[in-house]
Formats: C-alpha cells, structure tokens, sequence
C-alpha cells in the first residue's frame, strides 16, 4: 500500500513525506470513528479509500474497535467496504470474539455470514465460544448451532463445558445441555484433573449435575487430590446431590489425600467451603443417606480423626452424633493427640454430648498425649456442668497429666474458685 502510494505520488508530482501523512491520518480517523460508532463519518471516510485494515498499536482494526465497542451498523459498513473479517490483533482476538464477548446476536449473526472464523483461538487457546461462556451470554447457543467446537481446549486444557462448569451463571444450564447435545466431552478433565461433574457438586448445581450424570458422567471419578464429586456435594451440603450421586452407584468409602471419606468430611465443619451453604440439618440427612450406604463410620483420617471426633463439635440438637453411635462408633478411638471423642465435646463445649458419650461407654480417664484427661480439659475451658457432669460419673480428680498438673492445679492457677471448691468436694487434693 505504501509503495504505491509513493509511486502516485511521484507520477503526480505529490510530496511522498505529506501524503504519507496524510493517508496516515486518514487512517487514524476511521480507527477513532470506528470505535465510537460514528456510522456517518465512518462511511465519509470510507469514501476517501483509507486502509479499511489499518491497525493501531495493538494491532487491532476499525472492525474490531466496532464490535468492540457493539456498533453493529458501522461493522456491517466496514464489512460491505471489504474490512476482513478474520483479522487477529497482536493477541490474536477476532472481531467474533468481541462481538460473542458483546453477546450481540445480530452482530454475531452479521460476521459468521460474511465468513468470520468460528472456531478461531486467541493466543491462550480461547474461541469465541469462550468467551460468550466467560461473560454469561446466551449467544453460546447460537454459536453452538453455527458449528463451534465443543471440545477444543485452551492453553490450560479446559474446554467449554468445564469453563461452563466453574461459571457462575445461574442460568447455564441450556448452555450444558446444548453443548452435550452437540457431543462434547462429559468426563474431560483440564489441567486441574477436576470434571465438570466434580465442579457442580463442589457448587451446588444439582439440576447442572443430573444433566452430567444422565449423559454419562462418571459418578466415581477422582481427582488429583483423591476428590470426588460425592466428597464435594458432602462436605458442601449439597444434601439432593448427595442422593443423587449415591443413587447413580458413587462409591462411599473413597479417601482423599488426607484419609477423609465422604462421610468424615460431611461432619467436619472445618471442611466445608467459605460461602456455601452449610446447615447441620443437611449435614444431618447427608451423614444418615452416607451410613445407609455402607459408609464406615470408624474409619481415620490422617490426623486420627473418626466422623464421631469431628461430629462432637457440632450442636447436639442436629442428631449426628446419636446417629453415629446407632451405626456403631467407637467411642473410645484417639485421634494422632490422643484426644478421644469424650475429650473432644469436653473442649467443644457440649454438655449433652458430653453426656451421651458417657452414657455409650466414653472412658472418663483416658489420656492424651501430654496426660491430659477429660476433666483436666474441663478445667481448662471452665465449663462448671460438664465438670459436673464428669465428677457425677467417677471421674478421677486425682489424675495427673505428664506436666505434673491435677485439675485442681489448673483451677488454682485459673483463678477458678467456683471451680475449685467444686473439685475439693469431691476428694480433690494439693
């Protein structure tokens, strides 16, 4: 363009430095026109034969900046003036691209009849099919129906459904119907080695997750981690995905890299993912639909914990920890601390539980690993009904842990007076 330039302006006797500016600045102005949407200087300009593909320091064109901007009447200029439709900027987005990222239907109409490249990829992999899942727009249907892959991969191994999976579109799910209508992949895994399955559980999305299912997604999957889709729906309280998954065959007694099954992992508290939604009553029904499917309620994760441990923790009122101990826990197992389920309500707080432990055989003068025993914990916490509770039932006041401290040792050094005289009555001596 350049060098004829310079050869019209040598024959027509045209300084070559003034009319390179010139065609310079014409350019620059259709550039600017383009993406503000300035239909009617866009088509003076036009009239002026300026370089309709001129680009701009990050090499994008006027049909970019327009479908950048969402000015459908000025592409549709630029297209009739013979902009080209496939051309990449310096990351090698598309004007579909943006337009798909717009979710404008008649623009992204408007470029896939004048040739536009559906399954084109930006420099880190994505097509425009990606990017009107990443902002959410129904226009992913339109392209799905036009051809887009549905299993090609970006730079990170995820495809569109997994990128629909980790989406938080509430909306999404004819998109994932659509896409696995039209062949793609349920059971793919991205760099992550996590499937569209395992995300839906780990967010909630039953209706998402019976559709993957039905399909036939692999109910039993593992992730890098040793996850699965039923740990996620477990510790999540995704108590309908829970029974879905155990009902489409999920295997309860699967252990993730930290010795937790699904079950340990529905009565741990701590487990559970910040902002979801996490009742005790869930928690409840899900512990209940995990035993009657054969989940081992003595199994220890890699701290030593058993679900009736960690289950101590949470409020009595729930009915786990009855639960647990109808499906036969032991009450009597330590955790990698030493600390026994007995120990473990002590410091929690909970004196009916407290109370039903005992009832169910909890060994009131076990030791931990310092020689701490349930009552010298008591003490510590300065709950006066559950050192009630213990002295009621035998508990040794005499005991000493391995630093050479008593109960009441600790409750003089607490400054527990109540405490004290408390223990004294019951034979507790310096």
């Amino acid at each position: 363009m350049i060098y004829i330039l310079m050869v019209v302006c040598l024959v027509l006797g045209i300084d070559v430095s003034t009319a390179a500016k010139q065609s310079q600045q014409l350019d620059t102005a259709l550039l600017n026109a383009a993406r503000h949407g300035n239909i009617h200087k866009v088509k003076i300009l036009l009239a002026q034969r300026p370089n309709i593909n001129t680009r701009d320091m990050q090499g994008m064109t006027p049909l970019m900046h327009a479908a950048f901007a969402g000015h459908t009447p000025t592409v549709r200029a630029l297209l009739d003036g013979g902009a080209d439709v496939n051309a990449k900027d310096r990351n090698h987005h598309t004007a579909l691209m943006f337009a798909a990222w717009r979710g404008s239907v008649e623009m992204v109409s408007l470029l896939l009849e004048r040739g536009a490249d559906i399954n084109a990829k930006t420099a880190l992999g994505e097509t425009p099919l990606f990017f009107s899942i990443s902002r959410r727009h129904n226009i992913s249907l339109l392209l799905l129906d036009r051809g887009a892959d549905v299993n090609v991969e970006d730079n990170h191994g995820s495809t569109p459904l997994l990128l629909l999976a980790l989406s938080t579109w509430p909306n999404k799910l004819p998109v994932v119907s659509k896409l696995l209508e039209k062949g793609a992949n349920v059971n793919h895994r991205g760099k992550s080695g996590w499937t569209a399955l395992m995300e839906a559980a780990r967010r909630g999305e039953q209706e998402i997750a019976r559709c993957l299912l039905d399909k036939g997604a692999e109910v039993n999957a593992v992730s890098p981690e040793r996850t699965t889709a039923l740990m996620q729906a477990a510790s999540q309280g995704a108590k309908e995905i829970v029974a879905l998954l155990l009902d489409k065959g999920a295997e309860v007694n699967i252990r993730d890299r930290r010795g937790k099954t699904a079950l340990l992992l529905a009565v741990d508290w701590k487990s559970h993912r910040a902002g979801a939604t996490w009742a005790e009553e869930n928690q409840a029904v899900i512990t209940q639909a995990l035993m009657s499917k054969g989940g081992d309620v003595n199994l220890q994760d890699q701290d030593g914990n058993t679900a009736l441990i960690l289950a101590v923790w949470l409020s009595a009122k729930c009915g786990i920890v009855p639960s647990l101990l109808e499906h036969g826990a032991e009450v009597n197992i330590s955790n990698q601390e030493g600390r026994t389920a007995l120990m473990e309500a002590v410091l929690a707080g909970q004196p009916d539980t407290v109370h039903r432990l005992i009832a169910n055989g909890a060994a009131l003068d076990a030791r931990d690993k310092r020689g701490n025993t349930p009552l010298i914990y008591a003490v510590g916490i300065g709950n006066s009904d559950i050192i009630k509770e213990l002295l009621n039932k035998g508990a040794d006041v005499r005991m000493k842990n391995k630093a050479g401290q008593t109960a009441l040792s600790y409750a003089r050094q607490g400054g527990l007076q109540h405490i004290v005289e408390l223990l004294q009555r019951s034979g507790a001596t310096d």
